[in-house]
């Protein structure tokens, strides 16, 4: 969750409610109707800004769609700025595609009116690139909205250092992290801002990485004090970040606890809940956790032609397609590496002209397989018998590697006898989800799988 961007904040009196601001527009939207004046469709837009903030965004979309309608009833030009507000509310729900598609729409329509494009888009997609593990186009996008800003003469929202902290945070630059969010907090108090809760939780998952639970627990405590007292609504992210610290601490039921409320919270904001949240919830509630790593090992087919572990060179061997898991993969492999592992992955270990030669034997000699499982990522295994992708998940196979399927945002498994043959035993292997927002207790795991 991140605060509103400058360009949509007219001036408010802080010491109001969410729920009084709303009150406050609803009312001046009446006055209109009672004086039998046209309807204001910026009144109607900040109706989907306070509705947003209120976490109401089924009804917030529909002020949107409703200013937009506006403003092509009454013959306006620019609608940019109810396009990038229902992207963002998008974003919100989760729905991530949708949010990107409305930004480069605005953008489009800023272009055709000959104005400048709001600095807030880059800020915007930057959020959405870092939650997808893009990392490297978030921090270019964070760059291309404080240029903006300068280029446009507006102030660069304190937002930016909190954003750019979470990315250090998730790369693991912990010290970094918390120099940007003490930035950040500098200046929401510089421009006379309410500062963000969000900064408090942040802070708290860091201090839950460098083992200082009672600063993390604490941290949470005050950002969960700053959302009531601002009257905000609850924030799943925060009950979730504090869940996973205190699983890491062994606090199991507590964790468990916060995990519900976090699922609780998003079914009633009409949030999507991470498949990541489901999931890591059902790992937790399982009778016999380590268990479920036996389970994982258990599901993989029998060998047509096992390796030996004493003639293993690699621990893991990252399968990804190019077009869609390139940076996601020298993420992975980055942390991988970090951990002590050895990995190969094709763009840093292969030979000139013995690609599929040095491909096949990678995974001969590999403990583990990890399959980084994008959108699509089967189309071509399907149509193409000489995919590249569908060799090796059939070379991990034939040898008996340990194969890790990883479940991407919006992938979707196909039917079994949609796959080849020599490929379809992969369906009958427990997988696990991605997580770019909760990348730390996604490693985890995966490493956890990786263990036996």
């Amino acid at each position: 969750m991140f605060p509103q961007a400058p360009w949509h904040n007219p001036p408010v009196d802080n010491t109001l409610s969410p729920q009084h601001e709303l009150d406050q527009v609803l009312a001046a939207e009446q006055e209109r109707r009672d004086s039998r004046l046209p309807a204001d469709y910026k009144l109607v837009l900040q109706r989907a800004i306070k509705l947003e903030t209120l976490a109401r965004f089924d009804a917030a979309l529909q002020a949107c769609d409703e200013a937009l309608q506006l403003i092509e009833e009454q013959g306006l030009p620019n609608c940019g700025e109810a396009i990038v507000r229902r992207g963002w509310i998008q974003y919100r729900q989760g729905r991530k595609e949708e949010a990107l598609a409305a930004y480069a729409e605005a953008e489009h329509q800023f272009s055709k009116m000959g104005l400048p494009v709001l600095p807030s888009i880059s800020l915007y997609r930057g959020s959405i690139f870092t939650d997808s593990g893009r990392y490297a186009e978030a921090f270019a996008e964070f760059a291309d909205y404080e240029r903006l800003c300068h280029e446009q003469g507006l102030p660069v929202h304190p937002v930016l250092a909190n954003n750019r902290g979470g990315l250090l945070l998730l790369l693991g630059r912990y010290k970094d992290a918390l120099e940007e969010f003490g930035r950040s907090e500098h200046q929401y108090i510089e421009q006379g801002l309410p500062v963000f809760p969000g900064l408090a939780d942040n802070r708290g998952l860091v201090y839950g990485k460098l083992g200082m639970y009672e600063e993390a627990m604490a941290a949470y405590d005050e950002s969960e004090r700053m959302f009531r007292e601002r009257g905000l609504p609850q924030s799943w992210e925060l009950n979730f970040n504090r869940a996973m610290t205190m699983y890491e601490v062994g606090h199991t039921a507590e964790a468990i606890q916060q995990a519900c409320k976090a699922i609780y919270i998003c079914g009633e904001q009409g949030v999507t809940a991470p498949d990541f949240l489901m999931e890591t919830l059902r790992d937790w509630l399982a009778p016999k956790p380590d268990q479920l790593v036996k389970e994982q090992k258990a599901s993989q087919p029998v060998a047509i032609e096992p390796v030996r572990d004493n003639e293993k060179k690699y621990d893991a061997f990252i399968c990804y397609r190019r077009s869609s898991s390139l940076a996601i993969s020298m993420l992975l492999k980055t942390h991988l590496d970090l951990g002590g592992k050895s990995v190969f992955r094709d763009q840093d270990d292969l030979h000139k002209g013995r690609f599929q030669a040095d491909i096949m034997q990678a995974i001969r000699l590999t403990r583990h397989l990890v399959v980084l499982m994008s959108p699509g990522f089967f189309a071509r295994c399907i149509t193409d018998e000489n995919d590249i992708l569908r060799q090796e998940l059939a070379a991990a196979l034939h040898y008996g590697t340990h194969i890790i399927p990883v479940m991407m945002e919006g992938f979707s498994w196909p039917a079994p006898t949609e796959l080849p043959e020599d490929i379809r035993a992969i369906c009958e292997i427990n997988a696990m989800s991605y997580s770019a927002e909760f990348f730390s207790a996604f490693m985890d795991k995966l490493l956890r799988w990786m263990s036996e």
